[in-house]
């Protein structure tokens, strides 16, 4: 199994558009782009998709509000019942994490997740996430309850 990261080109994103569509991604997924994507420069948006064996089957992208901020928010998806639980998530966070600290400098990662959602939330914890809190939001007419979690980038 051989994991890798390839930058999104913004100018093409119909094969991202498809894995945005995968069954059941939008449960589980509030959004699916940085919310800076078009906007920031690459010292504040780190966007990939996740390729595995060579095929697109995600993203991840790490994204700072302004480039002086010591903080990042992390925003992950993986399409397809098949690639869960494979460890992929938790290669692809990383890797990502390692890459985007070097060109961004980041003191501290942050996200936020289902409660629900716990295997995302064991791979999280896998890479040195901790929860930090907790609040509920409206989500497709549903109250949920997010959790937020962080680790240093180091």
């Amino acid at each position: 199994m051989n994991i890798s990261l390839e930058t999104v080109d913004t100018s093409c994103l119909f094969d991202y558009v498809l894995l945005e569509k995968s069954e059941g991604l939008a449960y589980w997924m509030s959004k699916t782009r940085p919310r800076t994507a078009g906007k920031k420069t690459a010292s504040a948006l780190f966007w990939k998709y996740i390729c595995l064996d060579n095929k697109r089957i995600g993203a991840i992208w790490i994204e700072k509000e302004n480039t002086a901020d010591s903080s990042a928010s992390l925003g992950i998806f993986i399409s397809h019942d098949e690639n869960l639980g494979k460890g992929i998530g938790t290669a692809a966070i990383k890797a990502a994490v390692a890459q985007a600290q070097k060109e961004m400098l980041f003191a501290k990662v942050e996200l936020n997740v289902r409660s629900t959602n716990a295997r995302a939330i064991a791979c999280y914890e896998k890479c040195g996430f901790k929860e930090t809190g907790r609040f509920m939001k409206n989500y497709l007419d549903e109250e949920v309850e997010v959790i937020i979690m962080e680790r240093l980038a180091h």
